[in-house]
């Protein structure tokens, strides 16, 4: 079962830039207290010494939708560029590993 990733994730550019979450969403979900990644959020990338500037994430969760936009995920895959030059993918270092998308959309359902 797919982790959420949240603020408290840590997401680096195969060149070790550090990846920066900004919500652009309407509707901000928290999760212990840390704000759920989208797929439509913006990722931009600090500290990369090959160029690296933004993340566009390709996959998503395929379940878990928050008004209609995927939440990012442990599994998801992500390309990062230089303007219109791809430069490789994220790694995903760290992520929360209390809740499940199945357990938070139980949880969510609830509300």
């Amino acid at each position: 079962m797919p982790f959420i990733l949240t603020g408290s994730s840590v997401v680096k550019c195969p060149h070790g830039g550090i990846v920066n979450h900004i919500s652009r969403s309407k509707r901000q979900i928290f999760l212990h207290n840390e704000i759920i990644w989208m797929k439509s959020d913006m990722y931009l990338i600090f500290g990369c010494p090959q160029n690296c500037r933004q993340v566009f994430w390709l996959t998503a969760s395929s379940s878990l939708f928050i008004d209609g936009d995927p939440i990012l995920n442990h599994i998801s895959y992500g390309a990062t560029k230089f303007g219109s030059e791809h430069q490789g993918v994220t790694q995903i270092i760290s992520y929360q590993t209390k809740e499940t998308e199945e357990s938070f959309a139980a949880k969510f359902k609830k509300k």
